[in-house]
């Protein structure tokens, strides 16, 4: 069974009414027919860890030009 899955709050980019979505609705205003929705903000604190992918290659690359670099001058 699936887990009930809680409608999202979008704002109307023409009118400004709040409209409930749940995964799979038309996206369109429910009022005006407008197509460009605004998510709501969340109140709930989100924290995202950005990290490159090959961050250990890229800094032993960084390192080796700024070795190179200054070998030069």
């Amino acid at each position: 069974m699936d887990p009930q899955v809680e409608p999202v709050s979008y704002f109307c980019g023409d009118c400004g009414m709040e409209n409930k979505l749940k995964p799979g609705d038309v996206i369109q205003c429910y009022e005006c027919g407008y197509h460009m929705l605004y998510k709501k903000r969340t109140r709930r604190i989100v924290q995202y860890e950005a990290r490159r992918k090959n961050q250990a290659k890229l800094d032993s690359v960084l390192a080796c030009s700024f070795v190179s670099y200054f070998r030069t001058c």
